[in-house]
């Protein structure tokens, strides 16, 4: 029950990233509109259930990628450490408040935990997430029900 609770949590966890990512490809300090650009570093973190304390770093590039390393205190709720690079493809909707994420790719492919052994990691190739950014410098993601990530800008 719990490794089945840490693959759910592990997998909103994968899709706030990916929505983080897809927030900071918009660039610069403002778009045409005038809204906040999510291009830039971000970081963030969120206490997840058996994951523990995760930290999240998102990297959104002008020319609409990103790449992500997220990475947790715990695994299936002991104390140990997993790590999750995410890249892929971002577009942000403004006017919809959200980011969509296409060409995801996700390393690693699969978690080797004792006794069972390696299972796939569940992955997606494409999601579409809400944000907010309630300033230039912050920007808020939904990683699942109940599940809210705030980031601060690192770097533009």
């Amino acid at each position: 029950m719990r490794r089945s609770s840490s693959i759910r949590l592990f997998s909103l966890l994968v899709a706030a990233v990916l929505v983080g990512a897809t927030l900071a490809a918009c660039g610069g300090t403002s778009q045409d509109n005038g809204a906040p650009s999510i291009v830039g570093t971000w970081r963030g973190s969120t206490t997840m259930g058996c994951l523990g304390q995760v930290s999240d770093e998102v990297i959104f590039k002008a020319d609409g990628t990103f790449s992500r390393l997220t990475t947790s205190s715990q695994v299936n709720c002991v104390p140990g450490t997993l790590m999750v690079r995410t890249t892929g493809d971002y577009e942000v909707d403004a006017s919809n408040g959200v980011i969509r994420l296409t060409n995801i790719d996700t390393e690693p492919k699969e978690q080797c935990l004792p006794p069972t052994g390696c299972q796939p990691v569940h992955a997606v190739t494409s999601d579409t997430l809400t944000y907010t950014m309630p300033d230039d410098n912050t920007l808020t993601l939904s990683c699942g029900p109940g599940c809210v990530i705030t980031y601060s800008r690192a770097s533009p």
